[in-house]
């Protein structure tokens, strides 16, 4: 075989192969989290930061705590927050569990390698 049929059919392979290199594959999530502070029956929301005002995921508080599960395309940013309240926390799901004490005075997401870092700022 020639050097230009050899170099013709290896990039037709690499061409073949590149989605797989650079797709991203669906990452679950689980994000627990509590809030005694409201009442039993309020809603906790997630929404995406890449899709703007519709909720992705919603919890029911119950007795202070509340847990979402799912899965998404990619890694993204979500805003999570209780009802109508202006407290609201911005976490990275990357697969990682977090978990979210809205209880504190500056609540913050706890797990994953970014949201630690996240939170140094």
């Amino acid at each position: 075989m020639n050097k230009s049929l050899a170099f013709i059919m290896c990039t037709v392979a690499a061409f073949m192969y590149m989605p797989a290199l650079f797709a991203q594959s669906p990452i679950n999530y689980v994000i627990n989290g509590k809030a005694t502070a409201v009442k039993n029956g309020t809603k906790v929301y997630m929404k995406l930061a890449s899709s703007g005002g519709t909720p992705k995921d919603s919890a029911i508080v119950e007795d202070g705590k509340f847990k979402m599960e799912g899965s998404l395309k990619s890694k993204d940013i979500v805003h999570i927050y209780i009802g109508d309240r202006e407290i609201h926390v911005d976490a990275v799901l990357d697969g990682s569990a977090v978990y979210i004490d809205f209880d504190s005075e500056h609540p913050y997401p706890e797990g994953g390698e970014v949201n630690k870092r996240m939170t140094k700022y």
